[in-house]
């Protein structure tokens, strides 16, 4: 007995732009997973952030700062921006000194700043005047008698 529905499966062929279709969609959604899997996986870098100031605590733009992994020696280098602030991204886990010049200034350094898994660790610089130099010219004579004490 027949009641209207046939049992033959209906099969319905593939067409070449439905496999283009499929195949697209396919790598779209495989690039879609592997990025949100990769940005929801910690990072081990850290990264050190500051900012440089004068004595007067005004911001010193264009700074140089060197960032020195004490274990490796690798140096990672930035400037101030215009508010006088820096940021060294992509450090790993480790002991740094933080190198910090500009010009007019004196350099100042701050050493064995530990750095763990995933921190961001602040450090601010207060730079001083460079000093100047001195030059002392001696421009009279005095004749002096080795002899006796007397000039």
């Amino acid at each position: 007995m027949n009641h209207g529905f046939s049992t033959a499966p209906n099969r319905r062929r593939i067409s070449g732009n439905d496999k283009g279709a499929i195949i697209l969609l396919f790598c779209l959604l495989v690039s879609l997973g592997c990025g949100l899997g990769s940005s929801f996986t910690q990072t081990s870098d850290g990264k050190i952030v500051g900012t440089v100031f004068d004595s007067s605590r005004a911001a010193i733009p264009g700074a140089a700062v060197t960032v020195k992994n004490e274990r490796t020696t690798i140096e990672h280098t930035t400037t101030t921006n215009e508010q006088g602030y820096f940021v060294v991204p992509g450090l790993q886990p480790s002991s740094y000194t933080v190198t910090v010049s500009a010009s007019g200034f004196q350099p100042t350094s701050s050493k064995n700043i530990l750095l763990a898994v995933g921190q961001v660790h602040a450090v601010d610089f207060v730079v001083n005047p460079a000093g100047t130099a001195e030059q002392i010219t001696v421009t009279d004579q005095v004749d002096f008698d080795s002899s006796s004490a007397r000039m």
